[in-house]
């Protein structure tokens, strides 16, 4: 069995470090330099970037497997909370309140546009999926809201290599970086809103918990739904409304205490810093020392 295909539980810690060493760093010189090649032609260095890592990943040449993807999972949400951080230092929150109604118009359409034309396409097409063949309406109504707000989601990241590799400036690139990011938030709050609902619909894609009879064509695969009363079903329904929200709103408030306090951090760090080297290389400076 290759590396590439063994469970993560198969590679002893030595090998682990060993494919860290030399795979990755492999991966990463060839990510670089068809950025460069694709910069001599005028393209985005990122495009080269991603071309690289879909090459390079467990489904074309296995040179970095999926046990060690899986292994170095932590590494994507480290890169997952820079992106963040990076993408919410360009937003120009006194911009956004000065004048958020063409922003705010154009997530509504993107958003809009985008989950109506991926949903109703998937309700077109998903019976005819092998692992949603055998499944009720109710399934393929839960996966095709999830492909659709998949869909709606853009990459912050590639955004922004993008314009600072072109030193892109102006009002239309600022426009676009705030559409970036707010349409990630409306992402995320309907990422979470779809998982309350189907947890709530009693819909189950566990083999485990699915009845094994074959559906009727009128059942709508959410038999498992448990016996609820009108009033219980309300209130699970304003829960699971709500949860979101709340995870959202404290969301919110934990990276603004966290970006003002790095802010502080940072101010007081360039407070010691510069002036001392200002002193340093001030014109007829005394020298220190005796």
């Amino acid at each position: 069995m290759s590396s590439a295909d063994s469970p993560p539980s198969a590679v002893s810690p030595s090998a682990l470090a060993w494919e860290v060493a030399t795979r990755v760093p492999l991966a990463l010189l060839c990510a670089r330099y068809a950025g460069f090649a694709f910069q001599r032609l005028r393209l985005p260095q990122i495009s080269a970037h991603l071309l690289v890592g879909v090459l390079a990943g467990p489904h074309v040449s296995g040179l970095v497997g999926a046990s060690l993807t899986s292994r170095l999972a932590w590494v994507d949400e480290t890169c997952l909370a820079v992106i963040g951080v990076a993408a919410g230092s360009e937003l120009r929150l006194a911009e956004l309140r000065k004048n958020p109604r063409p922003t705010l118009a154009m997530v509504a359409s993107l958003v809009v546009v985008t989950w109506v034309f991926v949903f109703t396409a998937f309700l077109a097409v998903g019976r005819r999926l092998a692992f949603l063949a055998e499944l009720g309406p109710a399934h393929v109504v839960a996966v095709g809201s999830l492909v659709a707000t998949l869909a709606v989601a853009r990459s912050p990241a590639s955004a922004i290599a993008i314009l600072r590799e072109m030193d892109a400036r102006g009002p239309f690139c600022a426009r676009v970086l705030e559409v970036t990011v707010v349409k990630d938030v409306v992402v995320v709050l309907l990422f979470a809103l779809n998982l309350e609902l189907v947890a709530i619909s009693g819909v189950r894609f566990d083999p485990s918990t699915l009845d094994p009879r074959p559906l009727d064509d009128d059942d709508d695969g959410s038999r498992n739904l448990p016996g609820r009363s009108p009033g219980a079903k309300t209130l699970a329904l304003v829960a699971a409304l709500a949860r979101p929200a709340a995870s959202l709103v404290g969301s919110v408030l934990a990276g603004g205490v966290a970006g003002v306090g790095l802010g502080h951090v940072l101010r007081l760090g360039a407070a010691a810093v510069l002036p001392t080297t200002a002193e340093r290389g001030a014109p007829g400076a005394a020298p220190q020392g005796g």
